[in-house]
């Protein structure tokens, strides 16, 4: 595949991450974003992977989807 993309959008903010092959899965490298209300049972950030000069994005007929881990950072201050 040439000139692959992962797309990852989470409130109106939009992310690329770069990609690699593992056995037969298509894995995105890690970004982050940040959030600020941590009391939220889940939260979503759409993804697509494109392909080719034109970014067009894969077909995904069976709709499969990404796992997504969160991590939370806390801070004090001094």
């Amino acid at each position: 595949m040439d000139n692959v993309l992962c797309l990852f959008t989470y409130s109106w903010e939009v992310k690329y991450s770069t990609w690699k092959i593992t056995s037969s899965n298509l894995e995105c490298e890690a970004l982050q974003f940040e959030f600020s209300d941590v009391t939220l049972p889940i939260v979503t950030a759409q993804f697509t992977v494109t392909s080719g000069k034109n970014s067009v994005p894969l077909d995904n007929p069976q709709n499969i989807k990404g796992e997504v881990a969160l991590r939370f950072d806390t801070f004090s201050s001094l």
